[in-house]
């Protein structure tokens, strides 16, 4: 009994490879089919020029300008004279709010020197969230501004202080 049920196992099998293998062929040929179809109906379009003539693409354009120069490049240097003053416009425009910025977190610092009395650039910058570079840069303008006074150096660290306290 042991012996049948082995045949018929691989009696199974071979059954289903060769169903396999017989789907597999059918969907290949039905995939063949199809790209011959796509590229019959290809063939029966129609497919574009690329010949240019004399008097189509680039040298049409040169032409057209050649003809209308008079017109035409007045307006290219209107449209770079204001793309030009467009730019300087925006870029004054960020300058005065990055100055308006500087000039909050000055007045910032000022006031944490009057709750503090003493300030290091590590603690400015813990308070106004940014780094010890900008924080000591802007402690720096301060002092020059003559509103801070650089109190002493211990050990490499420089600590500031309102001036008249």
């Amino acid at each position: 009994m042991a012996q049948s049920s082995s045949a018929c196992a691989r009696l199974d099998r071979a059954r289903c490879r060769n169903l396999i293998t017989a789907k597999m062929s059918s969907i290949g040929f039905a995939i063949a089919r199809v790209q011959q179809g796509a590229f019959a109906l290809f063939c029966f379009l129609p497919m574009a020029k690329n010949k240019l003539t004399e008097e189509e693409g680039p040298i049409a354009l040169w032409h057209w300008l050649e003809d209308n120069g008079e017109v035409v490049f007045p307006l290219i240097g209107l449209l770079v004279a204001a793309l030009i003053v467009v730019a300087v416009r925006r870029s004054s425009v960020n300058s005065e709010e990055e100055l308006l910025g500087r000039r909050k977190q000055k007045d910032t610092l000022v006031r944490l020197m009057r709750a503090k009395l003493s300030l290091t650039a590590d603690q400015a910058a813990a308070e106004l969230k940014t780094d010890r570079y900008h924080a000591a840069a802007l402690l720096e303008e301060l002092v020059q501004e003559g509103s801070l006074i650089q109190g002493r150096v211990q050990g490499g660290v420089v600590n500031f202080r309102l001036k008249g306290f």
